[in-house]
C-alpha cells in the first residue's frame, strides 16, 4: 500500500492559477520521502513540473521521480519534456 499526503497552496492573479503541491509519501515496503509539484493553468494551459525522491532506511534503496509537461486541454494535447517521466535509481 502507499499512503501520500498532499498539503496544496494555491495563488490566483488575474488569469492564472498556480498551485504548489508538496507530498509526503510512505510505503508498506519501507520507502518514505518527499516531494512537489507546481502546476499552472493560464487559459487552456496547464503546465506541470513534479520531483519526488524516496528512499528505504533499511534497505539504503533510493530513486527520484521527474516530469514535467504541458497539456493544451482546448485541443487535448499533451507534450512531455521528456519522452517519459524519468525514474532514476540512486543505488543503495
Amino acid at each position: 500500500m502507499v499512503t501520500t499526503v498532499f498539503n496544496v497552496k494555491e495563488h490566483q492573479h488575474n488569469n492564472i492559477t498556480v498551485l504548489v503541491i508538496e507530498i509526503e509519501t510512505t510505503t508498506d515496503d519501507g520507502f518514505q520521502g518527499t516531494g512537489h509539484e507546481t502546476t499552472t493553468f493560464r487559459d487552456d494551459l496547464r503546465l506541470t513540473t513534479f520531483n519526488v525522491v524516496l528512499d528505504n532506511p533499511d534497505t539504503g534503496e533510493r530513486f527520484t521521480a521527474h516530469a514535467h509537461f504541458k497539456l493544451d486541454l482546448a485541443t487535448g494535447e499533451l507534450v512531455m519534456g521528456s519522452p517519459v517521466p524519468t525514474t532514476r535509481c540512486l543505488g543503495s
